[in-house]
């Protein structure tokens, strides 16, 4: 529990749809773990803005393309 709290804090607590959409897209998967946290932060912050599961889609789909996410 108390890990889940640190990570809370720190911003890394991930929504549900980006952990749901990185579960179906093991490739995604393997490069958001190799993400540092500042750019792993970065998508987390806007997954947590998405309105919509095509914009959630969208996102995941810019995991390793050339768009960084800061």
């Amino acid at each position: 529990m108390a890990k889940k709290r640190k990570n809370e804090e720190n911003g890394l607590d991930i929504p549900q749809g980006l952990s749901q959409m990185l579960a179906k897209n093991p490739d995604k998967l393997a490069v958001f773990g190799q993400m540092d946290d500042q750019t792993r932060s970065a998508l987390i912050q806007q997954a947590r803005q998405a309105q919509s599961r095509d914009e959630m889609e969208a996102l995941v789909a810019r995991i390793g393309g050339p768009h960084h996410f800061e």
